[in-house]
């Protein structure tokens, strides 16, 4: 007991517990007070990496395996598993969202310009804007999520709880407006019918609402609360309402656009359950592995959209 309490004291921070097995270090589940890591100094991030160095060696002593050792999030403690954070970090890392954002954009205007229907300079915004926010949400999970490896490289500022604070608002921020910027090319898609042009300024008037919450509420728990749930009517309500148009008043052609809103929908389930529970790849990794697939499938099927608009294919739906 006393060497994982010893290496845990070098962190300067007050050890609320650190369990002894080899899992527990592995995953970096030492129990910090809060605020304990805020303070860190250069001299005692030093004595902090070289803590997770130690760490790790027993780990892999007692494992027999290559480890690495995932550090808590600052503000809750709670852990993050092996690969939490892992794609988001490759596809900023590699910069392969961000190339793939700007061609769909760009395939966009080119498609739209010879289109049977050309697109307008408002219908390519809506498009520009949801490149952005899927750029962004790569961007911002990334800063979140990897907090603790930029700490291993040597930037001692990334994991505190100042740097956290600010990430996890921005990441609320980023996920609300992926919510939004779908909501509105889809309902765009779909010539704004029935109400969508109403429950399209609701979404915007909820991502300036968590746009608040996440700078002046967050990270008290009223503010996750309150943040949480705004995002869970945008997806359930507002979102549930475009996937209703469609099957309900659009043509059969369109409806194979509500797919991206199933593909979307078993990331935020898990997400909300907080299951499954797993060290190595947990709820947040099929959170992320969903968030992504939905992009993707969001630019794909826009992108055929272009070409043959589904909505023309019924004259007079408005």
């Amino acid at each position: 007991m006393a060497a994982p309490l010893l290496l845990c004291a070098l962190t300067h921070a007050w050890v609320a517990s650190c369990p002894t097995g080899s899992s527990a270090r592995l995953a970096g589940h030492c129990q910090y007070a809060r605020g304990g890591v805020t303070g860190l100094l250069p001299p005692q991030i030093r004595a902090h990496r070289r803590a997770v160095e130690m760490t790790v060696a027993l780990a892999e002593e007692d494992t027999g395996k290559p480890a690495e050792a995932r550090l808590p999030y600052v503000l809750t403690g709670l852990p993050r598993s092996t690969y939490r954070g892992t794609a988001m970090g490759w596809l900023h890392k590699t910069r392969l969202w961000y190339l793939v954002a700007v061609l769909y954009v760009v395939i966009a205007a080119i498609l739209g310009r010879t289109a049977a229907v050309p697109l307008s300079n408002v219908q390519l915004g809506f498009r520009v804007l949801a490149a952005m926010a899927t750029a962004a949400n790569v961007f911002i999970s990334d800063r979140y999520h990897n907090a603790d490896r930029r700490l291993h490289a040597g930037r001692a500022q990334a994991y505190s709880a100042a740097a956290e604070t600010s990430a996890l608002a921005f990441d609320y921020l980023g996920i609300s407006s992926v919510l939004t910027t779908q909501l509105w090319l889809w309902s765009a898609n779909m010539n704004w019918m029935l109400m969508l042009k109403q429950v399209g300024v609701l979404s915007g008037l909820s991502t300036a609402l968590v746009a608040v919450l996440a700078r002046f509420v967050v990270p008290k728990k009223m503010g996750h609360v309150m943040v949480k749930a705004t995002m869970a009517t945008q997806f359930t309500v507002f979102l549930g309402y475009l996937a209703w148009c469609v099957l309900s008043a659009a043509p059969t052609a369109c409806r194979v656009g509500v797919l991206i809103f199933f593909i979307y929908a078993p990331g935020l389930f898990v997400y909300a359950l907080k299951w499954p529970k797993h060290p190595v790849f947990g709820f947040h990794e099929w959170f992320h592995l969903s968030v992504l697939l939905g992009h993707t499938s969001s630019m794909v099927f826009d992108l055929r959209n272009i070409v043959v608009p589904c909505i023309h294919f019924c004259a007079g739906v408005n």
